[in-house]
């Protein structure tokens, strides 16, 4: 990724010299960040050579930890042998991020050949596709609302006047934005969607509503149908991205056996 880190092996035998004759450090682990995660892709196998080679004037069993993969390449590579730690991250919240290759219809057959063709041309490893994991998201975003009221036909919505009632409509007002890593398009209530209208504000957004809607109403905005995936595309993000953007303004409330 030539990020930090060393460039040579003489250097990395230096470095753990220093570390080990210090009284004041501790030498704990060792490691790399792939810059891919090795779908059928002949890069991550360079990398995992590159380290190899760069360690290879040390003894790695003498370092308590040696940790190369992160969740994706956990689930779609087998064990690197000299390797015992992994850097999980977002299947810690429950999110299966295995490689999902289906081999169904005509464009899928197409790329399996095309894979299989790579894989022998450039000796790529092996990559499991569709790993089943037990997980599931350990959590769900909700929201109460501030107001509920009926506008006229003509009135407008949000910032930038952009969007317009196109008749007499009731909206309800909800004290969440995108200071909150919302990027919404619609929300459940009660199990049912309602549209987002106009511009998502810093703390505010609107959504159409009907007479089944009132104020004690929990709001969902995250969690059910509306998933992390989901979300991302309408924020055009990485789902790491959306959750980093949910930031640490918004409450948590921890559930243990149904009791907060």
């Amino acid at each position: 990724m030539s990020r930090l880190g060393f460039q040579d092996k003489e250097s990395v035998v230096t470095a753990k010299k220093l570390i080990s004759e210090s009284p004041y450090l501790e030498l704990e682990g060792i490691y790399t960040h792939f810059a891919t995660v090795g779908f059928f892709d002949k890069h991550w196998d360079d990398q995992l050579a590159s380290f190899q080679e760069i360690t290879s004037l040390i003894d790695l069993g003498e370092i308590p930890i040696v940790h190369l993969a992160s969740s994706t390449i956990m689930l779609a590579h087998s064990k690197i042998s000299f390797a015992n730690g992994v850097r999980l991250g977002i299947l810690l919240y429950g999110y299966n991020v295995s490689p999902y290759f289906s081999k169904d219809g005509v464009k899928n057959k197409l790329r399996v050949v095309r894979n299989d063709f790579y894989q022998k041309k450039y000796r790529i490893s092996d990559t499991y596709t569709n790993i089943s994991l037990a997980v599931a998201p350990a959590f769900r975003m909700y929201t109460y609302i501030l107001q509920i009221k009926t506008i006229a036909k003509g009135s407008f919505v949000g910032y930038g006047a952009t969007y317009e009632a196109k008749k007499e409509m009731k909206i309800a007002i909800l004290p969440i934005g995108y200071a909150n890593g919302i990027a919404s398009k619609y929300v459940l209530i009660h199990g049912k969607r309602y549209n987002v209208v106009g511009e998502i504000s810093m703390n505010m957004m609107m959504i159409e509503v009907d007479d089944e809607v009132s104020l004690d109403d929990v709001v969902v905005v995250l969690g059910d149908e509306i998933t992390l995936g989901l979300m991302s595309r309408w924020k055009n993000a990485g789902l790491a991205e959306s959750l980093l953007d949910i930031g640490n303004s918004n409450e948590r409330v921890y559930v243990e056996e149904k009791r907060m």
